[in-house]
């Protein structure tokens, strides 16, 4: 009798989305008894609300992490908020963000567990300044989490259980199942030298996969981004459609024809970079590109841009750089097509990416129809051209988020080049609205 895989599920949220925990349950029994078990498989849920039990010895948030929050050992975290944030704990800002920080840490060291998280748009009816504040607490912690991944909204108890029941049912159809490794001799006896895999160089750290990367002015979902000790960027790309496919081909470098310099921006890195090698496999009759980038030592050249003028420094005009990118805000004294206008040096002097406006209303019109998507594009590029306009050499904070239909509220903190060595870098501050439709 062939053995049935354990799946374990975490499930997060403070106590005001008690009715979804309820649905999601039984969303998941419902799976044990259909598509888990023709996988296989056996989901089984895991929560406080059921699984803790009374102890003493700490507070309660650290109770219930070593009781049942040891996240490494779950396969998926489902994260659930509406109006209530929760009370903070000695290490975070409530037990359910502890949880979330928890699953992120191990994801980021295991791979595991894949995370998943819903945002309730239910209408709610706020009567004091603590639900307020506990409602404000949750927008922040929505970006941040929106911040390195993608999120879902619903807008009932009902259309979270339809969501949930579809977004499990194609996650286990696309899950690999885990299967033990044997020792290495034996491993290597067993591959054949078509599925040999080719030897590839170490990594320095591997970043989250499934998330988006911007490259060659397109988007991507990724399988893996991985960046090796001489910053040599590996990433891996299954295509969606037949489109991106050819996207991914064109990146081959061919004997009669150099492939010239290639941006991509992938969390808060971007660079510009030269194609070494575009490989193809094929994984359960599906193909996957493997691109490795190199760092172009041609055109990165010094990310201070020290330019002054007027008697605005470079910092000021980065500043003023910073804003027209993300607010699409020109600088007070603009003069359109004077040739000593201060826009000419806000706009970039010698960085690979010129800044000739706001980025984010052209790309509200191709996304606006799919907000949760558009966010974590934008936030792409936005990282991509406050790099390489050599605005900033670090991200240190970008958040955004849609507050209204056609406006995105924007919060950015980045770190200028350290001109030298006895004086400390500086940091620009950006945060406003900015216009959506405004082009």
């Amino acid at each position: 009798m062939p053995q049935i895989e354990q799946i374990q599920i975490f499930l997060a949220s403070p106590g005001d989305v008690q009715a979804e925990r309820e649905q999601a349950r039984k969303v998941i029994e419902e799976l044990n008894r259909t598509l888990a078990r023709d996988k296989g498989v056996h989901l089984e849920v895991v929560g406080w609300d059921t699984d803790a039990f009374p102890s003493y010895g700490g507070d309660a948030q650290s109770i219930v992490n070593r009781q049942i929050a040891d996240m490494g050992k779950y396969d998926l975290f489902i994260g659930i908020m509406w109006n209530r944030f929760g009370q903070p704990t000695p290490r975070a800002g409530s037990g359910t963000e502890e949880e979330f920080d928890r699953a992120v840490a191990a994801y980021q060291q295991d791979g595991r567990p894949d995370i998943m998280f819903y945002f309730s748009q239910e209408p709610s009816n706020l009567t004091s300044d603590d639900q307020a504040e506990q409602k404000m607490k949750v927008l922040r912690f929505k970006r941040k989490v929106q911040g390195g991944g993608l999120t879902w909204n619903y807008d009932s108890v009902e259309e979270f259980r339809n969501l949930l029941h579809g977004h499990l049912a194609s996650w286990l159809i696309e899950r690999k199942k885990e299967t033990p490794h044997p020792p290495a001799a034996a491993q290597s006896a067993q591959l054949t030298s078509h599925d040999r895999p080719t030897a590839l160089p170490e990594p320095e750290h591997s970043d989250n996969p499934h998330a988006w990367i911007f490259l060659n002015n397109a988007f991507f979902k990724t399988q893996s981004v991985k960046v090796g000790g001489n910053n040599n960027v590996l990433i891996r790309i299954a295509p969606s459609d037949a489109q991106e496919e050819s996207l991914l081909r064109s990146l081959r470098p061919q004997q009669s024809q150099h492939v010239g310099p290639v941006g991509y921006a992938y969390q808060n890195e971007a660079a510009i970079t030269k194609v070494q090698t575009v490989e193809m496999e094929s994984v359960n009759g599906k193909t996957v590109f493997i691109i490795t980038l190199k760092p172009d030592d041609r055109t990165q050249g010094s990310m201070y841009d020290g330019v002054s003028f007027n008697g605005v420094s470079a910092d000021e005009i980065a500043e003023l750089r910073a804003r027209l990118l993300l607010l699409n805000e020109l600088p007070a004294n603009h003069r359109k097509n004077d040739p000593l206008s201060i826009i000419h040096f806000v706009r970039g002097m010698d960085g690979p990416v010129k800044v000739e406006k706001g980025i984010f209303p052209p790309l509200w019109q191709q996304f606006h129809e799919d907000p949760t998507l558009f966010v974590p594009l934008a936030r792409l590029v936005a990282v991509y051209h406050l790099i390489l306009s050599r605005t900033v050499e670090h991200i240190l904070e970008l958040d955004l988020s849609i507050v209204k239909s056609n406006r995105m509220a924007v919060r950015f903190r980045g770190q200028r080049h350290r001109a030298y060595s006895n004086v400390a870098a500086t940091t620009l501050e950006v945060s406003g609205e900015c216009n959506l439709e405004d082009r």
